[in-house]
């Protein structure tokens, strides 16, 4: 669960661990207005894998954390939702990594706090 702007966002899953757009949501409250709202994940973003796809705050606005692993090398993807009321995502960052890295120790997020809870070892 997350927390920015006076709106509160946390995932809901009817999937297995690697599941499709449609079997994830993103689910925010707004406190001001008491209002529920469900967002959609960023349309270049085919599947959603649980155990390697976080949200966060960074810079005061709900991100998407996605790191795809493959045999030689993993990208971790840092997409920002831009635009609330239109759910527009905007992919902020890109970063390759080399296999052997410990991806616990390469992103450094404003809340290191944060970050530990979402990343960190458990």
């Amino acid at each position: 669960m997350i927390a920015t702007n006076g709106t509160i966002y946390w995932r809901i899953s009817f999937g297995s661990s690697a599941i499709t757009r449609e079997e994830e949501l993103i689910v925010s409250f707004d406190t001001e207005h008491e209002k529920f709202r469900t967002l959609s994940y960023p349309a270049n973003l085919p599947y959603i894998n649980k155990k390697k796809t976080r949200i966060m705050e960074l810079g005061g606005r709900l991100c998407l954390v996605d790191i795809k692993s493959a045999s030689v090398s993993s990208t971790m993807v840092i997409w920002t939702l831009k635009d609330y009321d239109n759910c527009i995502w905007v992919k902020g960052y890109s970063i390759d990594m080399a296999a052997n890295w410990d991806i616990r120790f390469v992103l450094i997020a404003k809340d290191y706090e944060q970050w530990r809870n979402n990343f960190g070892p458990n």
